[in-house]
């Protein structure tokens, strides 16, 4: 379809999608409407020191908030809280429980092998006992009672962890 001159100048399409006249307003409006209490600004900073960013798990232990308010809430108040700063802080005090946390996990494997090898230990003794009792008359009680006082001595005698591990 061609246009003459005076309608190419004459009609015109006119947006007005998503045009703010008074901003201020708008702005006033929508805070009245997502006010936060003390409550739910402490709950929103121990739930984001829990999971940075992650808006709709946070949002899903605040109800009445949405995702979008608490996004909006996080862009507007970042910086009033110090919300980065914080998150470092606790990210560093969450890192030092886990090198704490990998010392006794190490020393519970180490104590658990330590253990199996004991139990194996006591077996062959057993079994060399057991065969040497045969020959002398013991009866099977007087070996398990061998058995158990060996164990007691070994439990009371547990050594000392590798020097690799006091620098952890």
């Amino acid at each position: 379809m061609i246009l003459d001159h005076t309608e190419k100048t004459t009609v015109r399409f006119c947006d007005h999608n998503r045009l703010v006249e008074d901003a201020m307003a708008q702005e006033r409006e929508r805070k009245a409407m997502h006010v936060w209490s003390e409550e739910e600004k402490k709950i929103f900073v121990e739930k984001y020191l829990m999971f940075p960013k992650n808006f709709r798990k946070i949002a899903s232990f605040m109800p009445g908030k949405t995702t979008a308010d608490c996004v909006s809430y996080y862009y507007t108040h970042k910086y009033t809280l110090n919300l980065k700063k914080r998150l470092r802080e606790h990210q560093m005090k969450r890192k030092g429980m886990r090198k704490v946390n990998l010392v006794c996990f190490i020393c519970e494997i180490l104590n658990g092998l330590i253990t199996i090898a004991r139990e194996h230990t006591c077996r062959e003794n057993y079994r060399t006992s057991a065969s040497a009792a045969l020959s002398t008359g013991q009866t099977q009680y007087d070996l398990l009672a061998l058995e158990a006082s060996k164990k007691i001595s070994q439990l009371h005698t547990r050594p000392s962890l590798p020097s690799w591990l006091g620098n952890l």
